[in-house]
């Protein structure tokens, strides 16, 4: 292994797995939970591995392997036949993304390999039991006997995600093999009007934590920030035209609205109803046959007077969980020289504007919350706007630390802007993450460092 110098929080995680079969790394955003992870395969002599991820982390896995160990990999990806045969390479390690397993010819020959280790990175992909995600990988992991999960936070919307992510880890022992058993020890139903919405019985937080403390390790944001500049939040604040919040208002009451070029929005679900009034504080309003109206452009004109100024201070990401604001805003702030990065594009597209971005080519990136999230080191930006974002608290969070991990010390500062439209469901999402993040925390710091 090629070490490097570690901070204190790094050597204190590496005691804690090196002799351990199965762990459990709760490592903050940036904190280099994929160079801790790779030091625990070298320590326990774990190759054969097998190593799940995402699939826009494929390659970024790969070049951590080559930057600090000595192992073979094979990358496993591209076309059924070809991941087939990319599995067949005689190699220490290999990368796959989690969904590659749909595929039987895949899943097959994954299930005739004998991995002696697997590593699931980001492993709140595993939260739900009840996917088909979870129910292909469980059979075919449960036979490997060393095993290590990573994720900067494993509770992200509810504290029950925490159970699925153990049952893939340790078989059951820490939290049983019943999830509806684990929610009654540990969670109250809500009232009678609304019987879905569990919380934490007395005192079950510390309980929760107790047993995690067995095989898990937590690395808090406060001690990875000891390291990093501090943040800096700025909310920019918009009144809506009246024309606009005319249309809310009607939409939000009656659940059905007049569109601009004609005809008529009309739905009965309170959720679709809530989509749309988030789309009209954006500016931007979808229909149904997949076009879109534009209502106003507060948003991006904001963009259009403040981004150019704001890259003199540094390069800049600006983040929408709308894909279709992307080329808005891309269109918006032309000639400025910037790349896109979303799921829609394929991997080389991908890497191409990211790797333009990190040698400084462009200053600007936009990004979709969903495709860029999770994994990708953008520590080159010291500030980032969002433009708009979804009710998903972990995407959120893991989205701020992009740019802010191991790396932004260059920094004097991270600076966040949010694009709020005043009394709206902007504000409301917002809310909505800080309370999910507070129900996360309250079982995490009990979790031991």
């Amino acid at each position: 292994m090629k070490t490097k110098p570690l901070y204190q929080y790094q050597e204190r995680v590496h005691e804690f797995i090196k002799d351990k079969p199965r762990a459990g790394i709760f490592a903050f955003y940036g904190s280099g939970k994929t160079y801790m992870s790779l030091r625990w395969c070298e320590a326990i002599e774990a190759p054969p591995v097998l190593i799940l991820t995402l699939k826009s982390l494929l390659h970024q896995w790969a070049r951590e392997i080559e930057k600090y160990t000595s192992f073979t990999y094979s990358v496993v990806a591209g076309t059924a036949m070809q991941r087939v045969d990319a599995l067949q390479c005689n190699s220490d390690l290999y990368i796959i993304n989690y969904d590659a397993v749909r595929s039987p010819l895949v899943l097959n020959k994954l299930r005739m390999m004998k991995f002696r280790a697997v590593i699931a990175d980001e492993s709140t992909l595993l939260k739900e039991g009840r996917t088909l995600r979870f129910k292909l990988l469980r059979p075919l992991t449960r036979s490997i006997p060393q095993r290590i999960i990573l994720t900067g936070k494993p509770i992200l919307e509810k504290p029950e995600e925490i159970w699925a992510q153990m049952l893939f880890l340790d078989d059951g022992e820490t939290f049983g093999r019943s999830f509806w058993k684990f929610r009654a020890t540990y969670f109250e139903p809500g009232p009678p009007w609304k019987p879905y919405d569990w919380t934490l019985k007395l005192g079950a937080e510390k309980l929760i934590a107790e047993k995690l403390n067995r095989l898990c390790v937590r690395v808090a944001k406060e001690e990875v920030a000891t390291e990093l500049p501090p943040k800096r939040y700025t909310i920019v604040r918009f009144e809506m035209p009246e024309t606009v919040r005319v249309k809310y208002e009607i939409l939000r009451k009656e659940f059905r609205m007049e569109l601009l070029e004609g005809g008529e929005y009309d739905t009965v679900w309170a959720l679709s109803r809530a989509q749309k009034m988030h789309q009209l504080c954006q500016g931007v309003f979808y229909k149904e046959e997949g076009a879109y109206e534009f209502w106003h452009t507060l948003k991006l004109d904001w963009l259009q007077e403040n981004i150019p100024l704001m890259v003199r201070e540094g390069p800049v990401l600006i983040w929408t969980n709308y894909l279709r604001c992307i080329p808005m805003i891309a269109a918006t702030l032309h000639p400025l020289p910037l790349r896109v990065y979303t799921g829609e594009m394929g991997i080389v597209e991908r890497e191409e504007a990211l790797g333009a971005f990190q040698a400084g080519k462009v200053d600007v990136l936009v990004l979709s919350e969903q495709a860029g999230c999770a994994g990708l080191n953008l520590q080159r930006a010291n500030q980032a706007v969002f433009f708009s974002t979804g009710y998903a608290a972990g995407m959120r969070e893991n989205a701020e630390d992009r740019c802010h991990r191991i790396g932004s010390e260059i920094h004097k500062s991270v600076v966040y802007y949010d694009l709020i439209m005043e009394d709206s469901l902007d504000e409301v999402v917002l809310e909505t993450i800080k309370n999910k993040l507070g129900m996360a925390e309250a079982i995490l710091k009990h979790v031991k460092g």
